[in-house]
């Protein structure tokens, strides 16, 4: 401990020490020896030795002990008078030294990336450190990476590296992926908390029994025969509301959501519990528009655990009538093999039959690394293998701050790999959703 901080601290201890019998602080009839003229401070009394320590605070509280209050609280005053002007000083110099790292970062050039969509929250450009991909056996610059459009988003670009290493099948998110972007360098957007557009051309929520709730276009936007598209997510079904309006489509969200850590699979192990809400919802459609209303797509989503839901129904007759499945950041398996096989079974079979363009598959996973079970990019690697396929390297900045680093597509499965290992990076997949609901809108309207 520095002298003069030493010194404040002993001055604090002897001021609250009060007389144990009278209650009373100690006032000496003598003058302070400390501030005497004939008074030589202790040789060596701030050794860096524990003994000398221990002797040099003992005498320095028995000459401070003796001291008048009157001086003892002008020096308080100055010692506080001191830090104060310390801790001015050394901010001033934090925000010097800020504002020349700012300017040198504003003066570095940045590679080339894609704009976002037109609606969509800008985010800035990646930084000179980022705009580089790294693997433990490969580095990869954005001016090697050749640009070409988005097989999702036919109306975005992204920029196409070479494919992953050898033993990606098995290896866990790379280390050099394991970082989170503040709000700041998100472009100031809170991903568990995005901007709200509002319900755009849709009403407000409605709520179904016994749980879930669902928001459908105003006015009569049922088709010729009455058909509609039902898009039914679990899990966070409010920020999935807020980038389904972005899109501007006449879709109908059914959106389902438990506590936080509440699993989904018992409940809709249950076949019945999903067709219940189905059909209340086209009911109150139904009486809302005044003709009767039915499925022509029915598509399944899911946040985080909320794919729980979806590998019960996929095993259910219902499972028959989906047409698309959109995982945001929401795969994951044990890391035995027998039980991981089992429990990927349903997506891999829908996941084949996604790559022969019967069904739309849509898939993002994250750096995250889960301590007890396969991680999202673990299960979405298994099931790319499984179909012979290699991801590839690629860079693009996406909404809510995401940074796409790996792409895939075969028909109509496509998996997005992004960069990060926290809570906001888990959120910020919702930031992909609007584009694979676009994407999914496309894909129906070709197949009609």
């Amino acid at each position: 401990m520095p002298a003069p901080l030493g010194t404040l601290a002993l001055s604090l201890l002897t001021l609250l020490r009060r007389d144990q019998h009278q209650g009373r602080l100690r006032v000496p009839e003598t003058p302070c020896p400390f501030l005497a003229r004939d008074h030589q401070p202790p040789d060596r009394l701030w050794s860096e030795t524990g003994q000398y320590w221990r002797d040099s605070l003992a005498r320095e509280s028995q000459l401070w002990h003796g001291c008048c209050v009157r001086k003892r609280v002008w020096l308080l005053f100055g010692g506080l008078l001191l830090g104060s002007t310390y801790l001015l000083a050394s901010g001033a110099r934090y925000v010097e030294e800020s504002s020349k790292v700012q300017r040198a970062g504003a003066n570095a050039p940045t590679p080339s990336i894609p704009n976002l969509e037109a609606g969509a929250s800008q985010a800035p450009p990646l930084s000179a450190r980022e705009a580089t991909v790294e693997s433990a056996k490969t580095t990869v610059h954005f001016s090697t990476l050749k640009t070409l459009f988005d097989p999702l988003n036919g109306d975005r670009s992204l920029q196409l590296g070479p494919a992953l290493p050898r033993g990606w099948e098995k290896a866990r998110p790379s280390r050099d992926l394991q970082y989170s972007l503040g709000v700041l360098e998100r472009g100031g957007s809170l991903p568990c908390e995005a901007p709200d557009p509002g319900f755009g051309v849709h009403n407000a929520w409605e709520h179904v029994r016994p749980m879930g709730q669902f928001i459908a276009p105003r006015g009569d936007f049922l088709g010729p025969q009455g058909e509609l598209s039902l898009v039914v997510h679990f899990h966070g079904h409010r920020p999935a509301r807020k980038e389904l309006v972005r899109t501007g489509d006449d879709l109908v969200l059914l959106g389902i959501s438990k506590g936080p850590g509440s699993a989904y699979g018992p409940d809709f192990s249950d076949p019945r519990l999903l067709e219940s809400l189905i059909e209340q919802t086209l009911t109150k459609i139904s009486r809302r528009v005044g003709r009767q209303a039915h499925l022509q797509h029915l598509a399944l989503s899911s946040w985080s655990r909320g794919y729980e839901a979806i590998e019960q129904i996929l095993t259910q007759p219902l499972g028959k009538q989906v047409s698309a499945i959109i995982l945001l950041d929401s795969l994951h398996a044990s890391h035995g093999h027998s039980e991981a096989k089992r429990q990927l079974r349903p997506f891999l079979e829908f996941a084949r039959r996604a790559a022969r363009g019967e069904v739309f598959f849509a898939l993002t996973h994250s750096a995250i690394i889960p301590p007890h079970y396969a991680s999202s990019t673990e299960t979405v690697h298994r099931i790319i293998s499984s179909l012979g396929g290699v991801p590839r390297r690629v860079a693009r900045r996406d909404p809510l701050g995401l940074e796409l680093v790996e792409l895939y597509s075969q028909g109509a499965l496509h998996t997005r790999g992004y960069s990060g290992n926290g809570k906001l990076d888990h959120c910020a997949h919702f930031g992909a959703y609007a584009g694979a609901l676009r994407g999914l809108v496309r894909y129906w309207n070709t197949r009609g």
